[in-house]
């Protein structure tokens, strides 16, 4: 019975002071780089890690398995961007948990470096940025001055892509002339004539042809019908 007793209070007093494992935790670092926090975990051995975030307030929490806390590690004046104090202490199942408090919600990022036997736990902790919004369609800058105005403010999106294809069609219109009105052709240029429409061929019968060809031509005269001769043609 004594035996017993004297087992419960060694747990107890185990319990109570934190387990002590082989693998320790030798330093803490919060280093402050373009806009983020990066929490470095000096451990002699690389062991377990379960690290999440809570809110309510904003913090995150590490939990190792199998590590003791070293001696010479000091949390008191740690802070950074994000994190505003550390706090550590034993969790259920002899994990040792740390805990940084947070100024307001962030993300993390987890990574780990070897180092010899042992290693660094890296945390990044970053902005928790909200969902990006769709950009809103902006009036077009192509157009002159002259041809921009404010719009309609109850205006539709069809209505508003509508409105900069007219703008569009008519600022096209302005720089190349309506149809018809490109100007006198070069010197030179000649008219194509149209092509006459095809005419049945019945025998003996002239074909038109383009007055342009007949001025540079002699006239097709019709040939003259073959002498008969008597004899028959085969």
């Amino acid at each position: 019975m004594r035996l017993l007793f004297g087992s419960i209070g060694l747990v107890c007093g185990l319990l109570a002071g934190g387990a002590t494992f082989a693998a320790e935790l030798r330093d803490v670092r919060i280093e402050h780089l373009e806009g983020e926090d990066r929490v470095s975990m000096v451990v002699t051995e690389q062991v377990p890690l379960a690290v999440f975030i809570l809110s309510a307030p904003d913090r995150v929490v590490a939990d190792f398995e199998r590590l003791s806390m070293g001696p010479d590690v000091a949390l008191a004046n740690l802070s950074g961007r994000w994190v505003s104090a550390v706090r550590h202490g034993m969790h259920a199942g002899g994990k040792l948990r740390l805990v940084f408090d947070l100024s307001g919600a962030a993300n993390v990022d987890m990574s780990f470096d070897h180092l010899g036997s042992g290693g660094v736990f890296v945390l990044r902790l970053f902005s928790a940025q909200a969902p990006v919004e769709a950009p809103v369609p902006q009036r077009s800058d192509a157009l002159p001055p002259s041809q921009q105005d404010e719009g309609d403010p109850n205006a539709t999106p069809e209505d508003a892509r509508a409105a900069a294809e007219a703008a569009a069609e008519a600022l096209i219109r302005s720089r190349i002339g309506a149809p018809g009105t490109m100007g006198a052709p070069p010197d030179g240029f000649r008219h194509p004539e149209p092509i006459p429409p095809p005419v049945k061929d019945d025998g003996w019968r002239t074909l038109p042809l383009p007055p342009s060809m007949l001025e540079e031509s002699e006239p097709i005269r019709e040939p003259e019908p073959p002498a008969d001769t008597g004899r028959p043609l085969y």
